[in-house]
């Protein structure tokens, strides 16, 4: 199903024309894609997030996710005080709030989040069931890994095709994040369910001094 002119605007990354519906509907802010994705969360998801804080400075109100993937962490903080079970609320498109904060690497979110009793190991409902862990990962920052780690995640739960964190790192030649799942205790023999290792991962992506690390 195709996106709405005004998701198409923000897809685009064409600031003048997102600026200008909003001008002329401010109720666009509110509005929802087919999947049930907010005009803000969308503009993150599609890499335009000046965008995504244009459009939440129009909305009526931002709900917790939306202020997760913002990195809103004050306000965040202010919601879940106000209504706590909302720190384990799902997205339409499934995902909670932590896994957000993780995945735009907004560390002051996921702290407030944590702080509140987020699940650090909740699986999304989305297809590929991915933790927090592997939102972090996926970020490519080592920061949001390295809280999820010092919150007790753990650092060899897998996701859809059994791929892990450290399969992520080695694909992405981040030995710093690397060095922080293998600390943690992340498993370098483990394979995914095609057989790959992370070193192999590694070495796929090029990083072959990476890949001779994760097979000592």
């Amino acid at each position: 199903m195709s996106e709405t002119p005004f998701f198409q605007a923000i897809a685009s990354g064409n600031h003048t024309l997102v600026s200008g519906m909003l001008s002329s509907d401010r109720h666009l802010a509110d509005i929802r894609n087919h999947d049930g994705v907010s005009p803000v969360l969308y503009a993150l998801y599609t890499g335009q997030p000046e965008i995504a804080e244009g459009v939440a400075g129009e909305a009526s109100e931002l709900d917790v996710h939306d202020l997760a993937g913002l990195g809103r962490a004050e306000k965040l903080a202010v919601r879940l005080d106000a209504k706590p079970q909302r720190v384990h609320a799902f997205s339409p498109d499934g995902f909670q709030p932590l896994h957000l904060a993780a995945f735009f690497a907004r560390e002051a979110a996921m702290a407030a989040l944590i702080a509140r009793g987020a699940d650090v190991n909740a699986k999304a409902r989305a297809e590929a069931g991915m933790a927090p862990i592997h939102s972090a990962a996926a970020s490519r920052r080592s920061g949001p890994v390295k809280i999820l780690i010092e919150a007790g995640a753990e650092v060899d739960a897998v996701q859809l095709g059994g791929h892990t964190a450290l399969m992520s790192a080695a694909r992405h030649g981040n030995v710093e994040m690397t060095e922080a799942l293998l600390a943690a205790g992340a498993d370098p023999s483990r394979a995914a369910d095609d057989g790959r290792r992370p070193a192999d991962f590694a070495r796929a992506g090029g990083h072959e001094a990476l890949a001779a690390r994760l097979e000592r």
